[in-house]
């Protein structure tokens, strides 16, 4: 019978080609890029098979550039079956006014079907490796892909995020994307450290007895740790590090910084 154990997700977020490594219990970044660190976010879930593409939306940068009208569409990647079930990867296609832009799609295609492989296994019979889905968010012309990366025999999902900026079609870093939504880099942190306060406050399972984890969270907070992102909703993300003893080790949470509450992305 297929193994279907429930593990603590990890989300890598990352520029173009910053990747993952996998650890036992969770998934950490431990990659640059040219631009930027890799810096790392996540989640727990459940995954599924179906892809949600968010609707055409448009966005305007601080610099009174033209409103761009950003489209996400899907591709298939590949589809395999086995005695479980049938399994899609599902990655997603940039659209900006119109127009493809190919190089970030064809750079971020070739990176995901790189780093999370889905193949089949003749001898055992099964499919093996991950399946792909997305969601995404624009606003102030910055368009942040949220990969879900769910384990074919496993519970567990990954999430991955890239940033990019619809004038130039580039990667984006941490600051720069921080910088751009009006925020000082001080702001964006201690936005951060006040959702990992919440979390604290409002999950039972974590409660005074383990304060001393959340200190050491925010401790660590920083542009290697923790990266902003553009949520669904069109609202600051902040993905960031923290430590949680259900894992007895470091494991990785998405925040919506405009409520403070944890985002999952299911």
């Amino acid at each position: 019978m297929r193994k279907t154990t429930i593990i603590t997700a990890a989300l890598c977020a990352s520029f173009l080609m910053a990747g993952c490594n996998k650890t036992a219990e969770t998934s950490q970044s431990t990659s640059d890029t040219a631009a930027t660190s890799a810096e790392t976010s996540a989640v727990t879930s459940s995954d599924t098979s179906e892809t949600e593409t968010t609707p055409s939306v448009t966005g305007t940068s601080e610099t009174n550039a033209p409103e761009h009208n950003i489209t996400v569409e899907d591709q298939v990647s590949k589809t395999l079956s086995d005695q479980y079930g049938e399994y899609t990867n599902t990655i997603p296609k940039i659209i900006i006014d119109g127009k493809e832009a190919e190089e970030i799609n064809a750079s971020l295609k070739s990176y995901l079907e790189k780093t999370y492989p889905m193949d089949e296994d003749k001898k055992e019979k099964v499919v093996t490796g991950y399946r792909l889905r997305y969601t995404w968010g624009v606003k102030d012309n910055i368009i942040s892909v949220i990969m879900i990366a769910g384990f074919v025999d496993e519970e567990g999902t990954l999430y991955e995020i890239f940033n990019y900026d619809a004038d130039t079609l580039t990667a984006l870093s941490g600051s720069e994307v921080v910088q751009r939504l009006g925020m000082t880099d001080k702001e964006f942190f201690d936005k951060t450290a006040d959702a990992y306060k919440q979390y604290w406050d409002t999950e039972p399972w974590l409660g005074n007895e383990y304060k001393d984890l959340l200190e050491k969270s925010i401790s660590v907070i920083g542009y290697d740790k923790v990266t902003p992102f553009i949520t669904p909703n069109g609202d600051t993300g902040s993905a960031g590090y923290i430590y949680i003893p259900a894992q007895i080790s470091e494991g990785v949470h998405c925040f919506d910084l405009d409520t403070l509450k944890a985002e999952y992305f299911s």
